[in-house]
Formats: structure tokens, C-alpha cells, sequence
């Protein structure tokens, strides 16, 4: 097997900035230990990512250009020589879309960064699970999905009118796509968005 055979797992992520993403759990912690905490779970998903066990890895960034200060997380051994490209879109879903737009050809998969349990187990199921289905959605506790793939490039319109951080994100996500079309579902994970999120895993940030 071939280091692409599987396909391509595409990270959409933001650069970690102080005072940039994940503003519910900032809410309640603040600004400083939810960039830190965001920065542990961002590093072990490019640990994980980069291991490329049969896929490729295509980092898609918000921005690229913040990667290249010293210390940043894409500068270590095994992240750097990945590939990178900017988040293009007018809203979040442009943005996903154009990611899948842009991989290589072959099943592709868009995951997010803040996702506690991934591991290369749930990747390789989902790329797997592309090959013979139009789109597959990793689902969340919360009603949302921290994976989504397809085995060809999706329409830039595919997630229009979506409204995110619901209980009906994932529902109304695929209620969009055309009855004909086969829907798989990939691992069910969770994903870090307030602070109940952090009490009901098992990551604990405080003590790393």
C-alpha cells in the first residue's frame, strides 16, 4: 500500500492567536488558558495527522502565514514538510467547501482541530468508509460533525445556509444532500467547544 492509497486527511484549523476561536469556551475560562488548552489539543491532532498511515495530509489554515513564527506548532519535526494552504471562503462553509475542493484527487476527509479522541483508527475507517459513499460525517455529542468527507469534490455550495454550533447542524447538514446520494457515518468523537465539553472527556490540560 501506497502512502496515499487511503486518500487525503485535510486539517482545517486556526492558528493559535490569542483571543482568536473558540469563543463559548473562552466565555468561561478566558482568553489565555483557552488558547493554551487549544494549543494542546492542536498538538496532538499534528501529531496524529502526520503520521500519514496510508493518507496524505493537507493542512488548511487560518492563516498560513502566522505558521512561520518562531515556535509555532508547524515548525516541528514531521508537521513542517507537510503541505499548507490559506482558508478561502466568505463564511465558514465556503471555507470547508473549498478544502475539499483543493485536495488531491481520490476519497478526501476535512477534520477540525479541537477534536480530543481522534486517532489514526477513526481516520482510516472514514477514508475507507468515502470510497463507497458520496459523503461521510463524523458525528459529535453536541448534534454538530468533526469530520467530513467525500470521494470526489464536492459543489462550493454543499453547506450553504448551514447554522453552526447547533444541535441540528449535523441533521440539517445532510437533510441538504439528494436522497439518492449514500450517507455513511464515521466514529462518533468530541469535540471541545465549552466547558462542559472539557468535564465529560477524558482530557485534562491542567495537569500536561
Amino acid at each position: 500500500m501506497t502512502k496515499s492509497a487511503l486518500g487525503t486527511v485535510i486539517l482545517f484549523a486556526r492558528v493559535p492567536r490569542l483571543g482568536h476561536g473558540k469563543q463559548r469556551l473562552a466565555a468561561s475560562i478566558g482568553a489565555v488558558r483557552t488558547n493554551q488548552i487549544y494549543k494542546i489539543i492542536l498538538r496532538k491532532t499534528l501529531r496524529t495527522v502526520s503520521l500519514q498511515l496510508g493518507w496524505k495530509t493537507l493542512l488548511v489554515l487560518d492563516p498560513v502565514s502566522a505558521c512561520s513564527k518562531p515556535g509555532s506548532l508547524f515548525s516541528s519535526n514531521g508537521v513542517n514538510r507537510l503541505p499548507r494552504l490559506d482558508q478561502r471562503g466568505k463564511d465558514l462553509g465556503r471555507r470547508m467547501a473549498a478544502a475539499l475542493r483543493r485536495a488531491p484527487p481520490g476519497p478526501r476527509v476535512l477534520i477540525g482541530a479541537d477534536i480530543v479522541g481522534l486517532d489514526p483508527g477513526s481516520l482510516r475507517r472514514a477514508l475507507i468508509a468515502c470510497r463507497r459513499s458520496e459523503f461521510v460525517f463524523g458525528p459529535v455529542e453536541d448534534g454538530g460533525f468533526w469530520l467530513v468527507g467525500c470521494k470526489r469534490p464536492p459543489s462550493l455550495r454543499c453547506f450553504d445556509d448551514i447554522r453552526w454550533s447547533r444541535e441540528t447542524t449535523l441533521k440539517e447538514t445532510v437533510g441538504k444532500m439528494p436522497n439518492a446520494w449514500r450517507i455513511a457515518y464515521a466514529d462518533r468523537l468530541r469535540d471541545i467547544d465549552e466547558v462542559k465539553d472539557l468535564l465529560n472527556s477524558d482530557f485534562c490540560p491542567w495537569i500536561k
